[in-house]
């Protein structure tokens, strides 16, 4: 939107690079008129409605980066769920929707595979939560979109979930006073569940199929095989001395086909088997369009017309292939590291999964329209808009990037080897200096200056595990701070005039949570409130609104205004949290397990659902949408946000020497004003917080540029 007064023109825009209004002012009276972009302004309020906090879209890997176990097909769909609680589904194998089982039933802690099967229109889901007392999970769905968690015992993993004679079948194992034991239960509904004995002293029991008029079970247990007419009477057989688990069955024209972990074996009956038709070992198999498919850990794939003599065929995947199926003419695979491939006659596949990269993700920062991620091995990715990723920069070290942040007009990163590395368009990275034997972990930008933070890490030249602080006014050049805390620092953010930094103070397992504050990032005090945090190995620090929050284990939040007096909130989680962030008047932490919190005030959290149980370790604000990273490469992407509604405004009628602006937005809020003479650099001002929704600011410079750029930065 633009409006002119006499010669002088000026234009407000919201800047969706970060929480931000923005100033154009092509000065030669200075007379201008105030504005507020109002475009897309419906757009956003419509996806405010819809919650964009609570809807999030897997970017890396694709088409999701939970991966998947199990994969079964009924009534037109294929169903594909994974130890994450994702779920997929397609009608034609080639075009996935992903969605998140939800509930805490599905959610961080589930572990070993999943099982899927339908029976009579209804769709059930099994797996298990691991834990000194493991524990049996099994969801129920009419439409694969709304899941109910249905009552059954506990004392089991289940792992696979098999349907015929109107009965739904589960199996899986658990751990006892006498030792390890395999589980059965049986359903007529997929509600109502009840134990059998199994008769077999076999453990882990993680096959179940139906075939040739009788339910066939596999187990970990080498060779043995258990068989079922009706699912409640059940007859142990001990195959021959397998040096591998039965993994799953497939049966037609009379025989019986079983993927274990020395190769393929047959049966006519489900009771004498015929070893190593194959000897290349199976984890899956499938029977579709008159050809036996089997596929293997090390992501090969064999065929067979009759069950007996296999062939080879190329494979789109090295990696494991946990479970095929097939229907509507297509064999779908699908695996838990990027595998979802696909093939029309068995022999022929394409792989569907894709990946930028599956290293860990530490860090994600927002700076020139641009995202950055970074982690292990030295990834280094970037997008302009969230969405679309590329790898930035070659990898060229085995470090770690644990941390990377933006500010004039350069984009840094800290690795765990004492590397700081710096770019000035997000492509082309430096390493601008290197302090052997340190651990850098955290990076932030404030008050014109870089601030980089991590410990010593007993190395020889640092015989103390001490606190690190280096800072630079540029990103190129650095200077080691030496009034350092005695304690490691993980993550720093600046507010308020101070910088604020946080780690772990103690040793083991069980400590209090450590910060060092600084006003300019050279001299730090040491603080210590009265804050435990066990399993905390990690910290994480962000500030808005006047508050530094300060996350870590055991679901540990702590708020503070001045870096030395801490509260501690209520987060409602147990979850180590590893990351916080502030942008677009939210607070937001990620953790272990796909937790995420977000709050506005600090002190009141609520619990979202990201649709991942890996662990997040970074976030950012960019793009009108939060960014998430984390374990397996894992990205993440919010809705779309709605405006603050906040509006940097010339006052009108300025005659003063300078330029006056006015910044009017939330109470309380506090804002950095930032000049800029292109648009690419910008240069901090001043630091204002709204007082009745209004702040003034003059800058008294303004008469010496022919053009000057403004922008409103929430802090």
């Amino acid at each position: 939107m633009k409006i002119s007064t006499g010669t002088s023109t000026a234009v407000a825009e919201r800047a969706p690079s970060t929480s931000s209004t923005r100033l154009t002012l092509r000065p030669s009276a200075w007379r201008l008129a105030a504005v507020a972009a109002a475009a897309g302004l419906g757009a956003q309020l419509a996806a405010l409605a819809s919650g964009p906090l609570d809807t999030w879209a897997w970017r890396n890997p694709l088409p999701n980066g939970n991966g998947f176990a199990a994969v079964a097909y009924a009534n037109g769909t294929f169903a594909a769920v994974g130890p994450g609680g994702e779920i997929g589904t397609s009608t034609d194998g080639t075009n996935w929707a992903s969605r998140y089982l939800g509930g805490p039933e599905a959610g961080a802690g589930i572990s070993g595979a999943m099982g899927v099967a339908n029976g009579e229109g209804l769709w059930v889901a099994v797996g298990g939560f691991a834990g000194a007392l493991s524990q049996s999970i099994i969801l129920t769905s009419g439409d694969l979109r709304t899941w109910t968690s249905r009552p059954v015992p506990a004392g089991a993993q289940l792992a696979a979930v098999a349907f015929a004679k109107g009965l739904f079948v589960a199996v899986g194992g658990g751990w006892g006073a006498s030792g390890g034991f395999g589980v059965i239960l049986t359903s007529p509904d997929g509600v109502h569940w009840a134990p059998q004995d199994p008769h077999t002293t076999a453990d882990d029991l993680v096959a179940a199929f139906y075939g040739g008029g009788q339910f066939v079970v596999g187990s970990w247990t080498h060779g043995v095989v258990l068989t079922s007419p009706d699912g409640t009477n059940w007859t142990e057989h001990l195959t021959g001395r397998i040096a591998g688990a039965y993994w799953a069955f497939a049966y037609a024209n009379g025989l019986y086909v079983g993927a274990h972990g020395v190769g393929i074996s047959a049966s006519a009956d489900g009771y004498t088997w015929t070893n190593h038709v194959s000897t290349v070992r199976a984890v899956t198999v499938a029977y579709g369009r008159g050809l036996f498919v089997a596929g293997a850990d090390t992501g090969a794939i064999q065929t067979s017309w009759d069950g007996l003599h296999w062939a080879q065929q190329a494979s789109p995947t090295t990696n494991t292939i946990d479970s095929v199926a097939y229907g509507n003419g297509v064999f779908v695979g699908v695996g838990g590291n990027a595998v979802l491939i696909v093939s029309p006659d068995g022999t022929n596949w394409v792989n569907l999964a894709s990946a930028v990269a599956t290293a860990d993700l530490e860090d994600v920062a927002h700076g020139q329209g641009t995202f950055v991620a970074v982690g292990w091995n030295r990834t280094i990715l970037r997008s302009t808009d969230g969405a679309q990723w590329s790898v930035a920069a070659p990898s060229r070290g085995n470090d770690i990037l644990y941390g990377v942040a933006y500010g004039g007009g350069m984009f840094a990163a800290v690795s765990d080897q004492g590397h700081i590395l710096t770019s000035s368009n997000s492509t082309d990275w430096v390493t601008a200096t290197t302090l052997a034997g340190t651990h850098l972990r955290g990076i932030a930008y404030g008050d014109g200056r870089f601030v980089a933070v991590g410990s010593s890490g007993f190395d020889t030249n640092f015989p103390a595990d001490e606190g690190i602080a280096l800072t630079s006014a540029n990103g190129t050049d650095w200077s080691v701070q030496t009034a350092t805390p005695d304690f490691g620092l993980d993550r720093v953010a600046y507010g308020n005039g101070l910088f604020v930094a946080v780690g772990f103070l103690g040793s083991g397992s069980v400590g209090s949570l450590g910060v060092a504050t600084s006003p300019d990032g050279a001299a730090w005090s040491e603080q210590y409130p009265d804050i435990t945090l066990a399993n905390g190995s990690r910290t994480g620090l962000a500030y808005g609104k006047g508050l530094f929050v300060a996350a870590g284990g055991d679901g540990v939040i702590a708020v503070s205004s001045n870096g030395a007096d801490w509260v501690q909130a209520n987060s409602g989680t147990t979850n180590q949290l590893w990351d916080a962030t502030f942008a677009n008047g939210t607070f937001l932490v990620g953790g272990k397990g796909g937790t995420v919190l977000t709050s506005t005030n600090g002190a009141d959290w609520v619990a979202r659902d990201p649709g991942t149980v890996n662990y997040i370790f970074g976030a950012a604000y960019g793009e009108d949408t939060f960014v998430l990273v984390g374990s397996g490469g894992s990205i993440l992407q919010s809705g779309v946000m709605p405006p603050l509604g906040a509006r940097l405004s010339a006052v009108p009628g300025w005659t003063a020497d300078g330029f006056g602006l006015t910044l009017s937005g939330l109470d309380g809020q506090q804002w950095q004003i930032e000049a800029s003479p292109d648009l690419l650099n910008w240069t901090p001002l001043a630091a204002l917080r709204g007082t009745n929704g209004q702040a003034l600011f003059i800058d008294r410079q303004a008469t010496n540029f022919s053009r000057r750029f403004y922008r409103a930065v929430g802090q």
